[in-house]
């Protein structure tokens, strides 16, 4: 029997039919993705800060929280939940619903805690979206301290104990202390942990602790009546020019604090995206920039997701060798 071979004018009505079968059916489908918006909230967007109102990383948010709300088209607020060296606000921020309308001012001091003290919730799993600021720390003694130097304090810390104030266990006042006291050899110090860096600070503007590593933002601008010995970055800085940094009185120790925003594990990355996008906006805007030089002693970062991912990556990877060279424990001093 003789083979038919379907004409071109079939195959081509034929192809004609099943397009307009597919596009019958994908039609809606495409319409709705051509359609779809891009996520922004519906409602106010909540910053979490783990540690009480007045510090750094408080201003630094509400700083934040006002350029965030212009580019979010809604009210951006500033919640403080402070606790247990910044354990509670992050846990709440940890198991908020994911759906980008509470976020966390996550700092160094949420990292090194998480990891100092295993606390019940995996830093890793956080969504990142973006850096915010970086400072450096300052080692300062309240203004009567018998040692004009970090000679002369070593010398007295072999003489005495010396009681040095933190923001909590766990923070990287409390775990930089230790490893710079490791470092110089010091035995006999005594850990006075308080509720944050500003009763901190006040603790040493009042005499009633002897010394502390606190960091450039919160305590530059009480030097005047404190005394300085080192500061923690890799050169001098124009805020402290006079204060020699710790490599320069041969301490290997340098370190920086950092905070970012980052959003409860589970947030999807479209809305990640839209919130990063907002954010590095708000970095870019010359009045968010201008509120922030108000802050002494800080770097504003880009707002750039995969650079606070990298930062994020090796400060993990840093102080978990700190944390783990200086044996630093919850009883810890």
């Amino acid at each position: 029997m003789k083979k038919t071979v379907p004409s071109k004018s079939w195959i081509e009505s034929r192809r004609q039919a099943v397009g307009l079968v597919a596009a019958a059916l994908l039609g809606p489908v495409a319409s709705v993705a051509r359609g779809q918006s891009a996520w922004a909230p519906s409602r106010t967007v909540k910053i979490i800060v783990p540690f009480p109102a007045g510090g750094a990383n408080d201003v630094i948010a509400r700083v934040i929280a006002q350029g965030l709300q212009a580019n979010l088209g809604q009210p951006v607020i500033v919640e403080n939940r402070s606790g247990a060296s910044g354990v509670i606000g992050s846990e709440f921020a940890y198991r908020a619903q994911p759906d980008g309308h509470t976020l966390l001012l996550f700092s160094l001091d949420t990292l090194v805690v998480a990891l100092a003290m295993k606390a019940k919730f995996d830093t890793f799993r956080f969504e990142p979206i973006g850096g915010l600021l970086s400072t450096y720390f300052v080692l300062v003694g309240r203004r009567d301290l018998p040692a004009a130097s970090l000679t002369e304090l070593v010398a007295l810390a072999g003489t005495r104990s010396l009681t040095y104030s933190s923001f909590g266990v766990g923070t990287s006042a409390h775990v930089g202390m230790v490893s710079v006291a490791n470092k110089l050899g010091v035995k006999n110090l005594l850990h006075v942990p308080y509720q944050g860096a500003a009763p901190a600070i006040q603790a040493l503007l009042a005499s009633q602790v002897d010394i502390g590593l606190m960091p450039a933002a919160a305590v530059v601008q009480h030097l005047p009546k404190l005394q300085p010995y080192a500061v923690t970055s890799e050169s001098r800085d124009a805020e402290t020019p006079t204060v020699p940094t710790l490599r320069e009185q041969r301490v290997d120790f340098e370190a920086g604090s950092w905070s970012g925003l980052v959003a409860p594990p589970g947030t999807s990355p479209a809305i990640t995206e839209q919130l990063s996008i907002a954010l590095t906006k708000t970095l870019a805007d010359p009045g968010t920039r201008q509120a922030l030089t108000t802050i002494p002693a800080v770097v504003p970062l880009s707002g750039d997701v995969k650079s606070f991912k990298k930062l994020f990556q090796e400060e993990s990877n840093r102080w978990a060798e700190v944390i783990r060279s200086a044996d630093i424990t919850a009883n810890s001093n």
